[in-house]
């Protein structure tokens, strides 16, 4: 059943293969302006520029167009897609690499260590298209599409593990971590993260806006992981007890991309196997009745 978008949602996720408003609004015909006051909501729900025909129309148009985009990026990367929800996401490339074994100068032991795959066309370092998948510049989505998006791809149980990055302000967020910590001992993974953190923080120049990337913690999702409810409500309330208090000001920007990672136990082609010997094979169920 077709969803009811709004405006806003349409050109959100417009946005999302466009990746700026002056694109988007080269995609729909209006002025870059008036794409930011409707993604804003700055016009009243009854204002006259909204029910224009002309730029439903428009819009509608370029939704079109958008979803054509996104269904035939999903089809050449081999995900799944709903035409009721077209987020645009793709797989990110994977540098290529493999190990090598060579003798210590100093022990004389052999080791083993990993080194580029050199693309013989190219003579560059060989990239391929990786496991890990993201859908950016998903900021302008509503919670309720963005929620919505994650539970339905979930669903296809083709990933196994889901994050939300968001741009914060990373001053605000030190400040926040530390006010939560704060009487609590923090394990030695949390004290490096907390180090690394403040040195990134420590070395923005002087009046430089503090922000950076922060990534909520990955969600176990699909058969051996939550249900898709529950691993939205997990990712939502990190988002607005970590990420929340650290955006909303120029610069920042929550919920910015949602990064999965493709299960690729499920898959039997060759090019998987190396990725299929790090992941934990799913526990062993009893085997189905044939139908």
């Amino acid at each position: 059943m077709a969803r009811n978008l709004s405006l806003a949602d349409k050109l959100a996720l417009i946005y999302t293969s466009a990746g700026s408003q002056r694109n988007v609004a080269a995609l729909t015909g209006l002025s870059h302006q008036k794409v930011g006051r409707i993604l804003k909501g700055e016009y009243a729900p009854d204002s006259k520029i909204l029910s224009d025909p002309g730029l439903r129309a428009a819009i509608d148009v370029a939704l079109s167009i958008h979803t054509d985009i996104a269904r035939a990026q999903a089809r050449a990367d081999g995900l799944p897609f709903s035409a009721d929800l077209p987020v645009y996401y793709a797989r990110l490339p994977f540098k290529v690499t493999k190990k090598v074994e060579y003798i210590d100068r100093f022990t004389g032991e052999v080791k083993e260590k990993r080194v580029p795959v050199i693309d013989p066309a190219t003579g560059k370092q060989k990239v391929v298209k990786g496991d890990r998948i993201a859908a950016q510049n998903t900021h302008w989505l509503s919670n309720e599409l963005r929620n919505a998006w994650i539970a339905t791809t979930v669903k296809t149980k083709k990933f196994y593990a889901a994050s939300v990055g968001s741009f914060v302000n990373l001053k605000k967020y030190n400040a926040k971590a530390d006010a939560r910590f704060r009487g609590k001992e923090r394990t030695e993974k949390q004290q490096r993260w907390r180090e690394q953190l403040k040195a990134r923080e420590a070395a923005q120049k002087p009046g430089e806006l503090d922000s950076a990337p922060i990534f909520t913690k990955y969600v176990a999702v699909g058969q051996d992981g939550f249900s898709p409810l529950t691993a939205v409500n997990n990712i939502q309330d990190q988002l607005r007890q970590k990420h929340e208090p650290a955006t909303g000001e120029p610069g920042t920007f929550l919920a910015q991309q949602i990064l999965l990672q493709l299960d690729t136990r499920r898959m039997e082609s060759p090019r998987h196997e190396a990725s299929k010997a790090s992941i934990p094979a799913p526990r062993k169920k009893a085997p189905r009745k044939p139908r």
